[in-house]
């Protein structure tokens, strides 16, 4: 046990608290802030906590959404702690964490989920930074994908030079073409709306990703500052959009669409060239690209591998806290699901067999 320990269990409420363990921390991200958390409460995606440990000289913080688990077993109280949705995990002070002090910060994990009824625990770890070991003491991480991303410490020249002839190619003749592109304020969300919106609906993509007005309302609100929108356009038509976050010298896309009738055309490559060029001038250091869908190396991935991007391997952080009742309640999900569920789905009883009634 370190000379000095206090254990601090904040909530969105307590923002200006949160803010400030943040900045204690060696690296964070936009998906760490609270202001995104309080935005996952209020899609009713769990109720938003950080816990923040100190021991000594270290101060190791992770934030989590606690959600009741619905089902007939469930109905005595139980929960489980997930992440929001993007990249978060937990963070240190110091970049070589004393073993000690992480076995120490498991200890006070697990103890805050015991005291909470929480039966399972799920994280996605950030792929920029090295989470694993802050969590390897207990639980099971494991690789399911890579991310790419830019390296704009580099020459802009270089960056450029680095990004596939096809996609240089493409870039220019948009350019030509008379396509523009910059950052625009909140009085086009109504574009970015109906783009984004019928992108993911042309995708066939999860109604998790079919976001409200009041979302995008709130990103470019309440997070005004961290989330910037930029459109192209050809001539006075839109052609493409996206809501990119700044944090920390991290560039993270994190939505975007293009028109059905300019697909064809690739605006986004445009796009992402304007927002690197714009990240140059801020003096971030790196554009994250994220992954596939599902994190696989499918076309999307090779769209973004185009820009002479970086892997970083995406991981995900598994714990059963409670394997008594976790097993109940994988039991109770295969018989309402009527047949074996994969095992890879974690936790078992929110698999989407369950709920595809309720979608």
């Amino acid at each position: 046990m370190a000379l000095y320990e206090r254990v601090e269990i904040l909530t969105t409420d307590e923002s200006d608290r949160w803010n400030e363990a943040l900045e204690e921390m060696c690296e964070f991200d936009f998906h760490h802030l609270p202001s995104y958390h309080r935005l996952a409460e209020m899609r009713g995606e769990g109720r938003a906590v950080m816990i923040v440990y100190r021991g000594g000289d270290c101060l190791i913080s992770f934030p989590l959404l606690l959600r009741p688990i619905d089902t007939p077993l469930g109905a005595a109280g139980y929960m489980d702690a997930t992440s929001v949705h993007g990249y978060a995990g937990p963070l240190a002070s110091v970049a070589d964490l004393p073993q000690r002090t992480a076995r120490r910060f498991t200890d006070i994990l697990n103890d805050f989920f015991a005291s909470h009824n929480v039966v399972t625990a799920f994280t996605r770890l950030h792929p920029l930074f090295d989470q694993s070991p802050l969590l390897k003491c207990q639980g099971e991480i494991g690789q399911i994908g890579v991310t790419l991303s830019m390296d704009l410490t580099r020459p802009p020249s270089e960056q450029y030079a680095q990004f596939r002839r096809s996609h240089r190619y493409e870039i220019e003749r948009l350019r030509k073409l008379g396509f523009t592109c910059g950052e625009v304020g909140k009085e086009h969300l109504d574009d970015f709306a109906r783009i984004y919106t019928q992108t993911m609906l042309d995708l066939h993509a999860d109604e998790f990703y079919l976001y409200d007005r009041a979302y995008f309302d709130y990103l470019m609100g309440e997070m005004s500052g961290v989330v910037h929108l930029f459109i192209c356009r050809d001539g006075d038509e839109v052609a493409c959009v996206g809501l990119f976050a700044t944090c920390r010298g991290i560039i993270q896309y994190h939505l975007a669409g293009t028109a059905a009738g300019y697909r064809k055309l690739a605006p986004m490559k445009l796009m992402l060239d304007t927002v690197r060029l714009w990240g140059n001038d801020l003096g971030a250091k790196t554009l994250h690209l994220g992954g596939g869908v599902g994190a696989r190396r499918d076309r999307l991935y090779q769209f973004k591998m185009g820009f002479g991007s970086r892997e970083h391997p995406y991981m995900t952080w598994r714990h059963v806290v409670n394997p008594k009742v976790y097993e109940a309640l994988r039991e109770e999900a295969r018989k309402i699901a009527g047949i074996e569920l994969d095992n890879n789905y974690f936790p078992a009883y929110r698999h989407p067999l369950l709920h595809a009634d309720k979608r």
